[in-house]
């Protein structure tokens, strides 16, 4: 049953899955209609209640979770002539409660959604904590342009991660028993290798929020009984906040590096297993999906700060949604704007292009448009993620030639107006997408995404405001 059948053929065709029913069969039908091109779950046809008229028999739904990626899902645009995004390409398919013939299909693909939830349990099984999935990548695609910054330029995935050991053998003493580490860096290339470094001996990274006050950061250091923080010092003296406790700055961990280190670093990142990788750096136990990758605090306006705390899967499961929607491909670059202390910035441009294998560029001020713009051109990078105030800012000191290879410009944090949106695509020539979330799910809850339009079809991906 196609929704491109003529209408007296879809008539026949439903009174024949009637009459099948009728007679003892097992009718499967797609309620949907047709086959997804934006890897959301359409909306689900009025077909069934046709064939379910008069009929006493159950509804059983069925989802299917996996197959967007797979070559028989129409990502990148095509239908089989792909390669996987996964080898093997698992699928999970679950079966619901019987619903009764009367359910309504707005019932009945409620059941799929929740049906589709559930079946994220079964990714659980092939997922890694965040430092395994970085390492993994950075070993499979070593060449990739992994990051940069306006100081390290053009960073690939193999040098990422021999740094990473670096700077993680130059810490141990300095972190030697402790179990949650200050970070107070801004998001830059240094910063993200630090919290990668921290994964992989065992740490739990907290990066703090800069912009508060001295007391709300103290509180923040108390709650999670931190006793050293790792800063910058050029970053310290921007800032000028008063830091308690030891204060390490990355420039004295990080100088003078020797070639025997330089070797001992390359020789790890690449030969040794990752769990001996992990014990040589100083991790005590095995690395588990349920352990916990950081604790990101709110800001404090309604008194003492609140420390969420995130697991790995917790975030390893957002990038898989976040990957869903947007179909990333290695030609995909981030613009990394958003401070690591914050949630989305900690998923959206810290660990997923480290995890998914996509470049990112990292400004350490959100504020500065006349230097992003540049960076945007430079680099042809596809993804802003945003505020609605970032973007004002970028409306006045940004050039439409500046954003000219973005793609999805995504917004959150803030409710996203019309007339900015609307402003926005008048001179950029491209509409933000807004998301939803909250830092206690990863950040990720709900994000728009691009419409298809083509020859008989409209599948609506976006829904404004």
């Amino acid at each position: 049953i196609s929704s491109e059948l003529r209408p007296r053929e879809m008539l026949q065709a439903l009174r024949t899955a009637s009459e099948a029913i009728q007679n003892g069969d097992v009718v499967c039908i797609f309620a949907e209609g047709q086959i997804t091109r934006i890897g959301h779950l359409l909306p689900f046809r009025r077909g069934f209640e046709r064939i379910m008229k008069d009929v006493e028999a159950p509804i059983i739904p069925v989802a299917l979770d996996g197959v967007w990626g797979s070559i028989f899902s129409f990502e990148k645009g095509r239908f089989l002539w792909k390669l996987p995004r996964r080898i093997p390409c698992r699928v999970t398919v679950n079966f619901g409660k019987p619903l009764p013939h009367t359910a309504t299909p707005f019932e009945v693909r409620q059941c799929v959604q929740e049906l589709m939830a559930e079946a994220w349990q079964h990714r659980k099984a092939h997922m890694k904590p965040l430092q395994r999935a970085f390492v993994r990548t950075a070993r499979s695609y070593p060449f990739r342009f992994a990051m940069a910054d306006a100081q390290s330029p053009k960073v690939s995935f193999a040098s990422a991660l021999m740094r990473t050991v670096f700077l993680a053998r130059r810490l141990r003493k300095v972190w030697a028993g402790q179990q949650m580490v200050g970070l107070l860096l801004p998001p830059s290339v240094p910063g993200a290798l630090v919290n990668f470094a921290a994964l992989l001996m065992g740490k739990v990274p907290v990066n703090l929020n800069y912009t508060v006050s001295a007391e709300t950061l103290a509180s923040c250091i108390r709650q999670c009984g931190i006793t050293t923080v790792l800063t910058s010092r050029t970053f310290l003296d921007k800032v000028k906040l008063k830091v308690p406790g030891e204060v390490v700055f990355l420039e004295e961990v990080a100088a003078r590096p020797g070639s025997g280190e330089k070797l001992c670093a390359l020789l790890s990142a690449w030969l040794l297993p990752v769990g001996l990788l992990e014990r040589s750096l100083g991790r005590a136990k095995r690395a588990a999906l349920d352990d916990l990758a950081t604790v990101i605090f709110s800001s404090g306006s309604t008194g003492d700060p609140k420390g969420v705390m995130l697991s790995h899967y917790n975030v390893g499961s957002n990038i898989e949604q976040l990957e869903q929607v947007f179909s990333l491909h290695r030609a995909d670059g981030f613009v990394g704007v958003l401070p690591f202390f914050h949630s989305f910035g900690f998923t959206g441009t810290l660990c997923l292009p480290a995890v998914l294998g996509v470049g990112v560029v990292y400004h350490p001020n959100p504020l500065e448009a006349k230097a992003i713009g540049p960076l945007v051109h430079q680099y042809a990078l596809t993804f802003l993620l945003a505020t609605p105030t970032f973007l004002q800012l970028y409306m006045r000191g940004c050039s439409p030639e500046d954003f000219g290879s973005l793609r999805v410009v995504m917004t959150a944090a803030e409710k996203l107006p019309e007339r900015l949106a609307a402003a926005f695509e008048e001179q950029f020539g491209i509409r933000p997408l807004e998301g939803y979330g909250c830092t206690e799910c990863g950040p990720a809850v709900s994000v728009n995404t691009h419409d298809f339009r083509s020859a008989g079809f409209r599948q609506v991906g976006a829904k404004r405001g």
